[in-house]
């Protein structure tokens, strides 16, 4: 029997929303069975006794195997077509940059990540590692470390907003400030916690909005199954907040960068609970 996230609670034809999962990365299947099997022990109700998955129509298509990365792009496009929201499960976020090619140019990015991810050129061995297709896309101007950074380049989108970042270089800082991007570091939200949800609102409402989780946004004492796990992170109930804060029509998600590591199911099972998260406020503000 195929494993889907939570048992896929819909038919496909009667979904509003689909969750697929591009196998990308050479451990990309095992960390997409891990997610999906925890979903089946996470209960979808919250600390207030909400049921997070109600009038929430998902359904999982499962893994879809690539043979180039615009197989992405043409995905979502269909989902699209058919009035369907895509939600991505992705081991790496790179595939964000495909996904958003088929928005139009109005949309506003929020993208939970303890990175800013606007390099310019870079290369490490974690991001070699990815480099599986034939047509040399991955390298060191595209990769998990620059894909914000094309995609403004790309879009000359500057509807950005960073939410929870903690490592980042002076390149980076000057990008953001040269295209006017946003961005909020965790000690900015931990001291002004009640300001940032306000500025998130302003943000986000009246637009269409694509949100993106890299789980390395989370403390890595909650979240440690990331390739980066930058310390000071935030925690789910803030993570809750803050997307509650998002006002606008959510039009598509993702979550990446999950990898699994080792027997614990910590990552797992806060990961789940984020997700349930991310699809209730997509139904709220359909």
């Amino acid at each position: 029997m195929k494993l889907r996230f939570v048992t896929s609670l819909y038919l496909k034809k009667d979904s509003d929303i689909i969750i697929f999962s591009p196998i990308f990365g050479r451990d990309a299947e095992k960390s997409y069975r891990a997610l999906r099997r925890a979903s089946l022990h996470v209960e979808p109700f919250d600390e207030r006794g909400r049921n997070l998955l109600e009038n929430v129509k998902i359904y999982d298509e499962g893994n879809l195997k690539l043979k180039y990365l615009d197989q992405i792009y043409e995905k979502v496009l269909k989902l699209r077509s058919k009035q369907k929201i895509p939600f991505m499960i992705s081991r790496n976020h790179v595939s964000t940059l495909f996904a958003l090619g088929a928005f139009p140019e109005r949309i506003k990015i929020v993208v939970f990540d303890a990175h800013l991810d606007a390099k310019d050129r870079y290369m490490d061995e974690k991001i070699k590692e990815m480099d599986e297709f034939e047509d040399d896309v991955i390298g060191e101007e595209i990769n998990d470390a620059t894909w914000l950074r094309r995609f403004v380049d790309y879009s000359y989108n500057t509807k950005v907003l960073v939410v929870g970042a903690r490592s980042f270089c002076d390149e980076e800082i000057r990008f953001f400030k040269e295209e006017k991007l946003k961005y909020f570091t965790v000690s900015q939200i931990k001291e002004n916690f009640e300001k940032i949800k306000k500025k998130i609102e302003n943000f986000t409402k009246n637009s269409e909005i694509y949100v993106s989780l890299d789980v390395d946004v989370f403390d890595p004492s909650v979240a440690p199954a990331v390739d980066y796990p930058e310390p000071n992170g935030i925690f789910l109930d803030d993570f809750f907040k803050l997307v509650e804060a998002i006002k606008g029509k959510i039009v598509g998600l993702d979550t990446c960068c999950f990898k699994k590591n080792s027997e614990s199911e910590i990552s797992e099972f806060l990961i789940v609970k984020a997700i349930f998260k991310m699809l209730n406020q997509t139904s709220k503000n359909m």
